[in-house]
């Protein structure tokens, strides 16, 4: 067994390791670039992030005027571009605890083993996915981002809760320093942000976060956002219908991988790691 085997089976490493599945020509890309990129909330799958973000509790401040309803209704629109549009998302998927009542032999627990991910976001099995190591990652793409003022930087497992979205500002406004508020406070960027109802737990997702502060926002409104993610690639899993690629080998010597990489095979519904090629 290779070292990069045995990191995919322990029981337990040295450093927690997190998965991104992805397709073929994902994953050219980021081997490629060496970049790992950052999506817009309007790329995910969840209606909770795809949809616009309404806040339900603010009104517009007493002796109403012409301007003073001008200003509510540009607040209004400040909070989708503030919170939702300016957010960043880089989604992984972290290993479980192992089912004690299912099979003690099994990797349905390890990130890589997913199959309706493997069905899902890496090509109906043709993709691949991405072996990172978590802290490594975090560093560079922490490193990477380049923080600003008023900029938000933040990793943390998704928590998965069967309640509705709720903006937290309420009352009278007509600035915007109550958008300010809300992603200075840690407790409001993890209901904003790292949360999903319990449709997506098998997912156990692990979310490196970056929202743009007010004046960069606007600037960067619609685009991704590629970061290096430096030395912490630990290695590939590709997919069991993958058929070959010339420019894998070159990429994967290139990052450094190349005794790394290994293929999702599955016996009897169970997945298992073969040598590749």
């Amino acid at each position: 067994m290779t070292d990069f085997e045995h990191l995919l089976t322990a029981t337990r490493t040295r450093t927690p390791l997190l998965y991104h599945y992805t397709s073929r020509q994902g994953l050219r890309a980021i081997l490629e670039t060496g970049q790992l990129r950052l999506n817009t909330l309007d790329r995910m799958n969840d209606p909770r992030e795809r949809r616009e973000w309404l806040a339900d509790g603010i009104f517009p401040p007493p002796g109403l005027t012409p301007a003073s309803l001008r200003n509510h209704a540009k607040v209004v629109g400040q909070i989708h571009a503030l919170l939702r549009l300016a957010a960043r998302v880089a989604c992984l998927t972290a290993d479980r605890p192992r089912d004690r009542a299912g099979d003690p032999l099994a990797f349905f627990h390890k990130g890589w083993g997913r199959a309706r991910m493997w069905e899902q976001y890496a090509q109906q099995h043709e993709g691949a996915v991405l072996v990172f190591e978590r802290d490594a990652l975090i560093m560079a793409l922490d490193a990477g981002c380049k923080l600003g003022e008023g900029d938000v930087f933040s990793p943390s497992s998704m928590q998965y809760e069967d309640r509705r979205l709720s903006i937290p500002i309420s009352g009278a406004y007509n600035t915007i320093e109550a958008i300010n508020d809300v992603t200075s406070k840690g407790s409001s960027v993890r209901d904003l942000f790292f949360v999903k109802n319990r449709d997506w737990e098998g997912e156990t997702e692990f979310r490196i976060l970056f929202v743009y502060g007010e004046e960069a926002a606007f600037a960067h409104s619609g685009l991704p956002l590629g970061v290096s993610y430096q030395d912490s690639l630990r290695g590939v899993v590709l997919g069991e219908r993958w058929h070959g690629a010339r420019w894998l080998a070159p990429l994967a010597k290139h990052r450094g991988i190349e005794t790394s990489i290994v293929k999702c095979d599955w016996e009897n519904g169970a997945p298992v790691i073969r040598r590749y090629p």
